[in-house]
C-alpha cells in the first residue's frame, strides 16, 4: 500500500467520523425551539390538529453564527384533510434542509405522513399517524481549507490556493419510517394533548465511503396544555422528550399570551421562556420566544441563548428561528372536538 493511499484512507476516516459526530449530534439536538410549529419533525399523528382546509408551515433556523460558517436548517410542511367514502384522512408532507459541518454536509429530508382520528367521546379524541421519509445527505469537501493552503501574506487560509488533499463527494440516501400515537382532550375550558412517535423503525443505514452506520431508532414524547385564565389571558406550557440510542434530550417551558380580538385588528400575542435539557441533562440553553397571530397568519420567532459554558461549541452556540405559519379557513361545517389549535 502507497504513502498515499494510507493518507487517503486515513482522510476518509477522519471526516466519516466527522459525519457520525454530526449524525450523534444531530440525535441530541432538538433540531427546532419552535418544535409545535414544526410539529411534523415531533410526530405524525399531530397532521390536521386545526381548524381550516389547509395549514402551511415555513421557518428558518440559523444556529452558531459566532463562526464563519453558521449552521442553518429551513423547514416547510403542508396539510389538508381529505374525506374519501365520508371518512376524514388527513395527509401532510413536510421538506426540510440542513447545511452543517462547515458547510460539508448537506443534507434534504422529505416526509409523507398519514393520520386518522377517532372520537372516543365529545371531550376525546385520538389520532394514529404513519410517516414515510426519504433521506439525501452529502459529503462535499470542495469549500474547505486544508494546512497546506495557509497563505503567509494574507494570514489566514486561502481556498484558492491548490492542495494535495483530495477528497470525492460521497453521498448517503435512505428510506426511514415512523409511526405516532396522539390523544387530544377537553375539559373545563382546557385543551391537553398527549403524543408519541417511533421514527427510524426501520433502523436505516447511512453509508459514506463505502462505510455504514445504523441508524438508532428515536422515541419522542410530547405534551402539551392549552387553558384560559383571568378572562383573556391563555398559557401554553409544554413538555417534549427525545431519545435516540444514548442521546437523550428535553424541552421545558410555557408561553403566556392575550387574547386581542376586541380591541386590536390582531387576534393575540405571546411570549415565553423555554429550556433546552435541565431534566435529562444538564441546562444547555434558554429560549426566548415570541409570536403573533393576524387573521390567517401566524408569525413566531426565538432566540436560543447558551448558558451550558460551551458557547464556543458548534452544535451549543447561540441560535435564532422565525417562521410563519398560514390556515386557510374551513369552508364546511364540521364537528370540532376542540375549538382551536395554538402553538
Amino acid at each position: 500500500m502507497t504513502e498515499k493511499n494510507i493518507k487517503t484512507i486515513y482522510n476518509k476516516l477522519v471526516f466519516l467520523l466527522m459525519i457520525l459526530l454530526n449524525n450523534v449530534g444531530y440525535a441530541q439536538n432538538i433540531h427546532f425551539s419552535n418544535v409545535y410549529v414544526t410539529h411534523l419533525t415531533l410526530n405524525p399523528a399531530n397532521i390536521g390538529n386545526f381548524i381550516g382546509d389547509m395549514r402551511v408551515v415555513g421557518l428558518y433556523r440559523a444556529q452558531g453564527t459566532n463562526i464563519s460558517k453558521p449552521y442553518s436548517t429551513f423547514y416547510t410542511s403542508f396539510e389538508k384533510p381529505f374525506f374519501p367514502f365520508g371518512e376524514q384522512i388527513d395527509f401532510g408532507i413536510y421538506y426540510s434542509y440542513d447545511n452543517s459541518a462547515g458547510n460539508t454536509l448537506p443534507a434534504h429530508y422529505l416526509y409523507l405522513s398519514l393520520a386518522k382520528k377517532l372520537k372516543l367521546s365529545q371531550s376525546l379524541s385520538f389520532s394514529t399517524g404513519i410517516q414515510l421519509g426519504y433521506n439525501r445527505r452529502m459529503f462535499d469537501g470542495t469549500n474547505e481549507t486544508f494546512p497546506d493552503q495557509y497563505n503567509r501574506d494574507l494570514g489566514s487560509f486561502d481556498p484558492h490556493l491548490p492542495t494535495s488533499e483530495l477528497f470525492e463527494m460521497s453521498t448517503s440516501s435512505s428510506f426511514s419510517a415512523g409511526v405516532g400515537f396522539l390523544a387530544i382532550k377537553t375539559f373545563n375550558g382546557k385543551n391537553a394533548s398527549i403524543g408519541y412517535s417511533m421514527q427510524n423503525i426501520n433502523r436505516p443505514n447511512d453509508t459514506f465511503f463505502n462505510i455504514e452506520y445504523k441508524t438508532n431508532i428515536r422515541n419522542v414524547f410530547h405534551l402539551k396544555v392549552d387553558y384560559t385564565f383571568a378572562d383573556h389571558f391563555f398559557a401554553l406550557p409544554a413538555l417534549v422528550l427525545i431519545m435516540q440510542g444514548k442521546a437523550k434530550q428535553s424541552l421545558l417551558g410555557t408561553n403566556i399570551g392575550y387574547d386581542l380580538k376586541e380591541t386590536s385588528e390582531l387576534d393575540n400575542i405571546m411570549a415565553g421562556v423555554f429550556v433546552r435539557n435541565g431534566i435529562l441533562n444538564d441546562v444547555e440553553s434558554l429560549i426566548f420566544a415570541f409570536g403573533f397571530s393576524y387573521h390567517k397568519w401566524r408569525f413566531f420567532t426565538s432566540y436560543d441563548y447558551d448558558i451550558s459554558g460551551l458557547k464556543k461549541s458548534y452544535s451549543n452556540s447561540n441560535g435564532f428561528e422565525f417562521g410563519l405559519v398560514y390556515i386557510l379557513p374551513s369552508s364546511s361545517i364540521r364537528n370540532i372536538i376542540h375549538p382551536s389549535e395554538r402553538f
